[in-house]
């Protein structure tokens, strides 16, 4: 399950920021799906929250790439560092 669950974190970071596929969210997150981090706004719950998300950070910086450095996982928790360079417009 664990390789399963880095291929997700993998797929969610290159279609969904990367690529801006965002139908991409329908298919990796439940609907009750909770965003657990504090520097980010609330943006609701599910699939639309991760649209919303990926939307305001693409559009804050539209050349943002993330990119994978090291990616962990046991069981269900996933573990990753990336680095996300970016330069903001507006």
């Amino acid at each position: 399950m664990s390789e399963g669950n880095k291929n997700v974190v993998r797929r969610l970071f290159e279609e969904v920021w990367n690529k801006g596929n965002f139908q991409v969210t329908d298919e990796l997150f439940t609907p009750n799906y909770a965003h657990h981090d504090s520097s980010t706004p609330d943006l609701g719950r599910g699939p639309e929250s991760e649209k919303k998300r990926a939307t305001l950070y693409r559009t804050a910086f539209p050349d943002l790439r993330l990119t994978v450095e090291d990616i962990i996982a046991e069981g269900e928790t996933v573990r990753g560092s990336m680095v996300l360079p970016g330069y903001p417009q507006g």
